[in-house]
């Protein structure tokens, strides 16, 4: 029979253990070590998937130049010629959209036709007509699948052209104006 008033008692005394420098060192240095490990895999992926961000050199020239210098890229790609419909109207309506943003600082790229109608500057209202009326059409070929013809496709580049040129003969003229002036 067991008595529980008798209290346990330990089978040998409790030794006292007194830590030394190494007891404290190699864990540290293992906890150190798995730290690096982690920072640098997570650097490497983060590399291999394109999450690092490259920072893109700032183009100081106007927004006309940048974006007549597409549009030649993309005539140059001959879309039209290989049959590629949406893809050349896709381009030419980013263009546009980059312009947009250039020129008007309003987030077009991002925004619908309906959001860029609504925010679109109210001040020279031929200039704003002509414009929504090009991303009009583009929208209507890239969403409504119309297919214009090559003619319709082409007079659009090239109204595209002459537009883009037209701010080029505003600057001539203005420039001309400041250098009279001085």
């Amino acid at each position: 029979t067991s008595d529980s008033t008798k209290s346990i008692k330990d089978i040998s005394p409790l030794m006292s253990i007194k830590p030394e420098f190494w007891d404290f060192f190699v864990p540290i240095l293992i906890l150190i070590i798995i730290i690096f490990i982690t920072y640098f895999t997570i650097k490497k992926i983060k590399r291999k998937d394109g999450i690092v961000e490259e920072i893109k050199p700032v183009d100081n020239r106007p927004p006309y130049i940048i974006c007549l210098e597409k549009l030649n890229e993309l005539q140059n790609q001959k879309l039209l010629e290989k049959g590629e419909i949406l893809e050349f109207y896709f381009k030419l309506s980013l263009i546009m959209r980059e312009f947009i943003e250039m020129e008007y600082k309003i987030h077009a790229v991002e925004m619908t036709y309906y959001e860029i109608k609504q925010v679109f500057p109210r001040t020279n209202m031929e200039i704003r007509k002509h414009i929504l009326s090009f991303l009009e059409k583009s929208e209507r070929v890239k969403f409504a699948k119309y297919i214009p013809s090559l003619e319709n496709s082409e007079e659009m580049l090239h109204w595209f052209f002459d537009f883009l040129n037209g701010f080029k003969d505003n600057q001539n003229i203005e420039n001309s104006g400041e250098k009279k002036n001085v």
